[in-house]
């Protein structure tokens, strides 16, 4: 685990802090807090010290999971990412990172989840958001305004 200073600015009040976050994110076999927060999709999100509204931070981080041979990265421009040995996934958003990571953390295929929520979405007409994904269970939940839909993973 690695941390660095990030300088940030609350979208709200646009009070600027310095704040120290982990950068650098390895899967030790066991859930740790940070994969804790991943599971529960407040790894990025922020308090205002000044206006005290909740908002998501987008900041350079690498997670390796050296056991299931994948990496996600987070970052704005194009790293240099030959240094990693496992599958990469390219990451532009806090939203983008947390979908992929809860797909590739069950173990299950990342592009035919993609699939299934874009099929999901052209049926509805609406953005969903993934809920949970059961790679024991072989089901996606996604949840579009107030309805949950389960789909059934097909490997």
């Amino acid at each position: 685990m690695k941390k660095r200073l990030i300088d940030v600015e609350c979208p709200f009040c646009h009070a600027s802090f310095t704040m120290m976050k982990d950068t650098y994110l390895l899967q030790d076999g066991g859930l740790n807090k940070e994969e804790k927060a991943l599971e529960e999709g407040l790894f990025f999100t922020h308090v205002c010290q000044s206006c005290h509204q909740t908002f998501l931070l987008c900041y350079p981080l690498i997670y390796r999971d050296v056991g299931r041979h994948f990496a996600l990265v987070l970052a704005q421009g194009d790293p240099d990412l030959t240094h990693l040995e496992e599958k990469i996934v390219l990451c532009r958003t806090p939203g983008q990172f947390l979908f992929a990571w809860k797909i590739l953390s069950q173990g299950m295929d990342l592009s035919k989840a993609l699939q299934a929520r874009a099929k999901l979405e052209k049926e509805k007409g609406a953005k969903a958001a993934l809920i949970s994904a059961d790679g024991t269970q072989n089901q996606l939940c996604f949840q579009i305004g107030d309805q949950l839909y389960v789909m059934i993973y097909s490997c």
